[in-house]
Formats: structure tokens, sequence, C-alpha cells
């Protein structure tokens, strides 16, 4: 198995990261009870200059032991009952089409 061995320096402590991820959850949910905000405890922080080039990197299933295989793309998603509407990252957001 292939992954990053690298330790993020910009990582947040994660006891308040689950506190405001369950706040913002429930005020999304007073909108809608099927909106969830779930954060990927995985993500790493690559920083500003290295996270946008390596995210357009897409891992091939095909390719055995690919790098990109356990790369985390999104920090945050928001997802309406099992669809993911929005994908956040600290460097920028995507809408998903579906």
């Amino acid at each position: 198995m292939t992954f990053f061995p690298f330790v993020d320096p910009n990582r947040r402590p994660q006891a308040k990261i689950r506190k405001m991820t369950e706040e913002l959850t429930q005020k999304f949910q007073a909108i809608d009870p099927d909106l969830t905000l779930i954060h990927n405890d995985n993500f790493i922080d690559y920083g500003p200059e290295v996270f946008p080039k390596l995210s357009k990197i897409y891992w091939d299933p095909r390719v055995p032991d690919h790098p990109m295989e356990h790369f985390v793309y999104s920090e945050y998603r928001l997802k309406y009952q099992f669809y993911t509407l929005y994908c956040f990252t600290p460097y920028g957001e995507q809408i998903d089409e579906h």
C-alpha cells in the first residue's frame, strides 16, 4: 500500500473540528433534516502551493499501488440524503453536478 508519508503541520484540533461540524450540521438540519455536513478526518492540508496541484491528479484504480489511492480530495462534504452537494477544501469548493 502506497500512501503519503506526511504529517499535516496545519492540522487543527480534532475535538474542535468535531464540535464545529456537529454545530453546523444542526444548523443545516434546521433548514432541511436531510442535510448533513461530514468532516473527513484523513484530510491533509499540503498548503496552498501544493494542494491545488495534487488535487488535479486522480486515482486510477487500474494502476497497482497508485500513489493517489489514499489521497483525500476534500475536507468537508455537504450531503443531502445520500448525495454529495458540495465538497470543500481550505482552497476552494466544488459543486457536485449530480
